[in-house]
């Protein structure tokens, strides 16, 4: 059986002799830089390869920011081809949004595609690739069972020296509102909703629910692309000027019209006292969306008031894994 061998250029320790005039020396250095050797005994790089080790991933907690340890590359001014191949996954349980950003010195850039592959899981690419700020960037959501095979093609025109490199920044599921705008995206039921200013929990503004009499008063809101199986918090500050004797939130989960079940953090409210209930657990597999009630049950008396602020529904777990064998190369054009 015959096997074919790929060429690869041998690593020198040292730069070689200087070329004779009017040629040049290209070699290779250990750091994975491409030099090319001048009669004047120079050495210019031509091209430099960063890659992640093979013992070695880089995991990328939400709030923070940073290029990645590896995937850097000094610069000089001029035109540069830069190539990276990025391979991610989601680290820990959790589906989360995954950005990248090139970034560096002063620089504009020429030319930018992007390709995303996924293998597994829930995933899917949005956004394009740009040099510069977080807000131009490649973003993905990816899933916890996903990897994310992510390919970048762009020149860049930089007009001072500094380093390259790729920035990666993690989010996770979030949906918060600290009801400013009254009761925007939110449907209600057994109650009126209205926009109040005192009191609040925070912020300038807060929603109050005025109960209808005639069964339970509540208001809920839907949220998309759950987190499937991982852990969630859901939180709401509620007050109640007279008191209830059950007042509280409820989650409900869904996959496609299956109900899933529901959690709930329901208890009699004290009279004149800002109370947080809070819901800590983990989501059914399988789960694609939510429904999330806060309010009163058990028929609170027509006119009883609750007032609702900070209402948070969020994923309590997840991060991005940069993996050994992602790769990033720099070539002077």
């Amino acid at each position: 059986m015959r096997h074919n061998t790929p060429v690869t250029l041998a690593q020198l320790p040292n730069a070689p002799a200087a070329p004779p005039a009017g040629h040049a020396n290209l070699y290779p250095a250990t750091d994975g830089t491409l030099y090319r050797g001048m009669p004047d005994g120079t050495a210019d790089p031509v091209a430099v390869r960063r890659t992640v080790r093979l013992d070695a991933h880089h995991v990328v907690a939400p709030g923070t920011s940073a290029m990645v340890p590896g995937l850097a590359v000094d610069v000089q001014p001029g035109l540069h081809e830069v190539r990276a191949l990025l391979r991610t996954s989601a680290y820990d349980a959790g589906r989360v949004l995954s950005q990248w950003a090139l970034t560096g010195p002063a620089a504009s850039l020429v030319h930018a595609t992007t390709h995303v592959t996924y293998t597994g899981g829930d995933s899917y690419h949005h956004g394009i690739a740009g040099y510069g700020p977080l807000t131009d960037t490649i973003r993905f959501w990816i899933g916890a069972a996903s990897v994310a095979l992510t390919r970048v093609d762009a020149v860049v025109d930089v007009t001072e020296p500094g380093t390259l490199g790729l920035i990666p920044t993690v989010e996770r599921n979030r949906w918060a509102f600290d009801m400013t705008d009254g009761p925007s995206g939110w449907f209600s039921d057994g109650a009126d909703t209205s926009y109040t200013e005192d009191p609040v929990h925070s912020g300038p503004a807060a929603t109050l629910l005025t109960a209808w009499g005639d069964g339970n008063s509540h208001a809920a809101m839907y949220t998309n692309g759950t987190f499937s199986g991982g852990p969630y918090q859901a939180s709401a500050w509620l007050y109640s000027p007279a008191g209830w004797t059950d007042a509280g939130i409820i989650v409900h989960w869904y996959a496609g019209s299956d109900y899933l079940g529901s959690e709930q953090s329901i208890s009699s409210i004290p009279a004149g006292e800002w109370t947080q209930y809070t819901i800590t657990s983990t989501s059914p597999e399988g789960a694609n969306w939510a429904e999330m009630y806060v309010g009163m049950w058990q028929e609170p008396p027509q006119g009883t008031e609750l007032v609702v602020d900070d209402v948070v529904l969020e994923q309590t777990t997840g991060q991005l894994q940069v993996s050994a064998g992602s790769l990033v190369t720099v070539s002077r054009l």
